[in-house]
């Protein structure tokens, strides 16, 4: 059957509203959470991507929890994760299970391990701040990301001397925070404090801006 000119601009029409339907489902989904979620913090790390990325990669070098469910879970599997604020407002981590929590926060995430010693290891369920490309190539990644050599010798015990083990440690150069909104099991990055400010906030040159002038654009956020 012959698809005539007027069918394929139908056809063209409605895979058009069907992906603006989409986006502006993503956008709600993003504009509740970030609005009406609780706030948490995380420590994170940083890394970027590329002259055409619009984004700031988060991640956290060890992420599990405790695991609640007499099952174990199969690698990728979906996982509810329960959370809750420390003192503080950091995120706390109380456990994983296959089923969805009776109350309280909680984030819907992946397995990336089976249980061992009575944890599981998760995927990260957000992990991308985006953010306008200008703002992204003035922000100093190399020094926001480097570490620091701290002579320990001093603290070893005989027996780690003995061992072995090293004199020196790296410490992170600044603290990384990313600022977190939770609802319903979704989760999206509405900020990343460097040192207690926004990232927005710093010039590459560590000097404070006014701030209209270093707005992020932060219309979108990772989930």
């Amino acid at each position: 059957m012959t698809t005539t000119k007027w069918q394929r601009w139908l056809l063209f029409a409605v895979v058009a509203m069907v992906q603006l339907a989409l986006i502006g489902g993503y956008k709600g989904s993003y504009e509740e959470v970030a609005q009406n979620g609780t706030e948490y913090k995380l420590p994170v790390r940083l890394s970027a991507y590329g002259n055409d990325a619009d984004y700031i990669r988060v991640f956290v070098p060890e992420w599990q929890a405790r695991w609640l469910n007499p099952n174990p879970p199969e690698r990728g599997e979906r996982v509810y994760v329960v959370v809750a604020p420390d003192a503080s407002g950091m995120l706390m981590i109380k456990g994983a299970d296959l089923r969805v929590p009776a109350q309280g926060d909680y984030l819907m995430t992946q397995a990336w391990s089976g249980v061992r010693d009575g944890a599981v290891d998760l995927q990260l369920p957000v992990d991308r701040y985006y953010i306008g490309k200008q703002k992204l190539q003035q922000i100093p990644f190399d020094e926001y990301t480097a570490e620091d050599e701290v002579d320990v010798s001093d603290t070893l015990t005989p027996e780690e001397k003995e061992k072995g083990e090293p004199t020196v440690k790296y410490v992170p150069r600044h603290e990384l925070v990313a600022v977190l909104r939770v609802l319903d099991g979704n989760a999206v990055i509405t900020d990343i404090l460097v040192d207690g400010r926004s990232i927005g906030e710093v010039y590459p040159t560590g000097e404070t801006s006014p701030a209209e002038a270093v707005r992020i654009d932060s219309g979108k956020g990772g989930a």
